[in-house]
């Protein structure tokens, strides 16, 4: 979760629950229903950018 409170902590009893049947457990506002508010452009473009270059350097084969 990130420190600007940008991620919803409602949430996050979501994921507690999901950690019971996985080791890991993501969320993303790049999946289907996910996304973000208030945003600019710069700031959409700095984050996919971001997160593209971010797998491309790990080689996590991550999809969105």
């Amino acid at each position: 979760m990130d420190a600007d409170i940008s991620h919803n902590p409602e949430y996050l009893h979501v994921f507690i629950e999901k950690l019971k049947y996985y080791d890991l457990v993501i969320g993303s506002r790049y999946i289907s229903g996910g996304g973000v508010v208030g945003w600019s452009v710069h700031r959409k473009f700095l984050s996919f950018f971001g997160n593209l270059y971010a797998k491309i350097i790990t080689g996590l084969p991550i999809d969105n």
